[in-house]
């Protein structure tokens, strides 16, 4: 848990060693950041030009296996029900989350295909 703590920048649905998505992230006007700390986590929109940072979404950090495990990181749970798993590389500057499942009404509904996939780079 404690490599996933602090700023990350989200890099896009690819690996940072993929070249394609540097182009379409060029062409926004602001960088969409991620704060973890050890309660919650703090979605953040950064204008480029201003460099002035707003804050978008407020999320309580909720493990999905009710267990604070440092094998990785683990999976959480956010408010509209979304499972996501959460990697960190051996180097720790490169976070990846999947979307694995969604709780609702009728319980837990497991993804199989088409996941959404995020690429985050630690923030130094």
């Amino acid at each position: 848990m404690n490599q996933a703590l602090g700023t990350w920048k989200m890099i896009g649905d690819k690996p940072i060693w993929a070249v394609s998505q540097t182009n379409s992230d060029a062409e926004k006007d602001f960088e969409e950041l991620v704060e973890i700390n050890q309660n919650e986590i703090l979605f953040f929109e950064k204008n480029k030009k201003t460099q002035e940072k707003k804050l978008t979404k407020t999320e309580k950090l909720v493990y999905y296996n009710k267990e604070k495990s440092d094998a990785g990181f683990s999976d959480i749970i956010l408010s509209d029900g979304t499972i996501w798993h959460c990697m960190i590389n051996e180097s720790s500057d490169e976070l990846r989350v999947i979307n694995i499942a969604t709780q609702g009404e009728n319980g837990v509904e497991k993804i199989e295909n088409n996941n959404i996939e995020r690429f985050y780079s630690k923030v130094k």
